[in-house]
């Protein structure tokens, strides 16, 4: 199912000609927005829905922290002065890469790298991991680190959304609505566990939730009913 992705640019904010230049400035989307920023030096970051970072700039370092959300970082090399991404009690640290941050909560971080490679540090951990290009980890709250290898296509799904887009290849029905409610309210409601647990795979715009519902009941054999929120995804009576 492939749907909704002529719309993806319109969900995306690519006007900004300004550089970040301040020390300690917070930059910030609402739900639903997707926005890029050129920073001073060079370098770039997509902030994805909900996400706020706090820059922090100077001679030895360029600092963000990451206070909510995902944000990718498309790093300019500069050997004097590393780039450094905190996410809570994590660390990670770059000289010239492309990598994401997502902060899936208090205790949960995950980082995924395009390019390059970087260093994750922080709670818990007794030396430094190194993560290179293609490589996903997942650190938990007492430091704990899980490292995954992303064949392309799955580097390609989990950075989907800077280009507006979910890539749903492999997921449940349940993980492709929880997907779209980081976006908007519009719900997609499911009719029972068995119906969640079904695979569904497409790629659509993050403002099409209601495209992708219809489609995917349709392909799954499945109704789909309007409601006052969203969409309701069934089995057929």
């Amino acid at each position: 199912m492939i749907g909704g992705s002529a719309v993806a640019i319109a969900a995306i904010g690519m006007g900004v000609t300004y550089s970040v230049r301040q020390r300690g400035k917070r930059v910030a989307t609402a739900r639903g927005v997707i926005q890029r920023y050129p920073l001073a030096d060079g370098s770039s970051m997509v902030l994805n829905t909900a996400t706020q970072v706090e820059l922090d700039f100077d001679r030895e370092a360029r600092r963000v922290a990451l206070l909510n959300g995902e944000a990718q970082f498309d790093v300019v090399k500069d050997p004097a002065r590393p780039f450094i991404v905190t996410a809570g009690d994590v660390t990670v640290r770059a000289v010239g890469t492309r990598f994401s941050v997502w902060r899936l909560g208090e205790d949960r971080t995950r980082v995924v790298v395009a390019e390059g490679i970087v260093e994750l540090g922080g709670k818990g951990q007794g030396q430094i991991t190194r993560l290179i290009a293609g490589q996903m980890a997942g650190i938990a709250g007492d430091g704990t680190v899980s490292e995954t290898s992303l064949p392309s296509e799955r580097l390609d799904q989990a950075t989907a959304w800077t280009g507006g887009l979910i890539d749903m290849d492999g997921l449940s029905l349940g993980e492709a609505a929880a997907q779209f409610r980081r976006y908007s309210d519009v719900r997609i409601e499911l009719g029972d566990a068995q119906v969640a647990a079904l695979r569904v795979s497409g790629t659509y715009s993050i403002n099409n939730a209601l495209g992708f519902a219809r489609d995917a009941a349709l392909s799954l054999d499945l109704d789909a009913v309007e409601t006052d929120h969203g969409i309701l995804i069934r089995r057929k009576n």
